[in-house]
């Protein structure tokens, strides 16, 4: 049986960062990556950063979890636009572990979560230009 990630997705520009980190750990473990996506419609970063309610956090990962259960992943990555979102998706998907480490349908022995932050050099500025985003500055887009 192949590894399998998941792939947690907001419509931001961390998502691309996140992204290749995911293909990276997929190449190397022979893992299939599924994605997952938080929003119904394209987001952009202000809707990512809004404050989510304790209950919409509950439920999105209540969500996740029956995903990641359903779908046998093994491992969850993530982008975060900045390091305050870095700790808010860390301490939220702590959650998402706690879930499953509590299911007794969860079979799993590890599951891991690597959430990401972006390059803050040039190479990466000029691959966010190229996809239509303006240019960040000191780890904020802009």
């Amino acid at each position: 049986m192949s590894q399998k990630i998941a792939l947690l997705i907001s419509g931001c520009y961390a998502d691309l960062y996140a992204s290749m980190q995911a293909l990276q750990v997929a190449g190397r473990t022979d893992a299939r990556i599924h994605v997952l996506q938080m929003t119904g419609k394209s987001a952009d970063c202000m809707r990512a950063r809004k404050k989510m309610q304790p209950q919409e956090i509950a439920d999105l990962i209540g969500l996740i979890a029956w995903l990641v259960r359903s779908n046998d992943i093994t491992c969850l990555v993530a982008g975060a636009h900045d390091r305050q979102s870095l700790q808010e998706k860390k301490v939220w998907l702590r959650g998402l572990q706690e879930q499953l480490g509590a299911d007794k349908l969860w079979f799993q022995r590890s599951f891991q979560v690597l959430v990401t932050l972006p390059w803050d050099d040039l190479p990466f500025n000029r691959v966010l230009q190229q996809l239509g985003y303006k240019k960040r500055q000191s780890g904020n887009q802009k």
